[in-house]
């Protein structure tokens, strides 16, 4: 069996663990969509049904 350093396991596993929040922040933060954006989408949706209901 290797013997492992145990200041080169504990640097692993910090890597490993900053690694994996990476990755969690940048799934959470890709598929979010802003309010700001989802508002203007809303408002563009209720002023064509409005033109067009209106024409």
């Amino acid at each position: 069996m290797h013997q492992h350093d145990p200041r080169e396991s504990q640097a692993d596993r910090l890597r490993r663990r900053l690694q994996e929040r990476q990755d969690r922040m940048a799934k959470n933060t890709r598929p979010r969509i802003s309010p700001f954006t989802l508002l203007s989408i809303v408002v563009i949706l209720i002023l064509l049904f409005i033109v067009r209901g209106g024409a």
